[in-house]
């Protein structure tokens, strides 16, 4: 970490001397080692996209917007390719479907997680927080909106399978 003057940094002090740690956030240089320490992050892997979008890491971001997107078009276009190029494609285009679906599904879920394991540390260096406390106040935000709008989802679909709450359809 680099040491600061007292008038120009927030924390503890880190020697007797009064030096304290600067707030190195946005800086892409050290992490607090509370951050570092972090095994999962939970934002990270609930938003994806939005999340990294909202902390300057727009590799991740286009990445996880992509790889979804990817793995259903990618199965459809080699279809088309395959019908084209191929007059009776009956056994070629179901194991071009079966096989990219699940390898591109396999990336974007891999993104993820990498996305969990490195998270906490990526948001400190590219984005600037006035302190510690401000740094686990939103990534706390994310995580309880994450886990409100997965419940949601969950419901959404348990309604959806269920057929709705008429269950049916209204009769005479």
């Amino acid at each position: 970490m680099v040491l600061v003057q007292p008038t120009q940094a927030w924390g503890l002090p880190a020697s007797p001397s009064g030096d304290v740690l600067a707030n190195t956030s946005g800086l892409g240089g050290a992490v607090p080692a509370e951050i570092a320490a972090t095994r999962f992050h939970l934002p990270a892997f609930l938003w994806g996209a939005a999340w990294a979008w909202a902390h300057g890491l727009a590799v991740w971001a286009a990445l996880d917007l992509l790889l979804p997107i990817a793995a259903v078009a990618v199965p459809v276009l080699l279809q088309i390719v395959c019908d084209v190029l191929f007059s009776s494609s009956a056994l070629v285009a179901p194991a071009v479907i079966y096989i990219t679906f699940p390898i591109l599904l396999g990336f974007w879920i891999a993104l993820r997680i990498t996305m969990a394991r490195h998270g906490a540390v990526r948001a400190w260096q590219s984005r600037s927080f006035s302190s510690l406390a401000e740094f686990r106040a939103v990534q706390r935000s994310w995580a309880v909106l994450g886990v409100v709008g997965l419940g949601l989802v969950v419901v959404l679909i348990m309604f959806a399978v269920s057929g709705g709450a008429s269950g049916g359809g209204g009769g005479t």
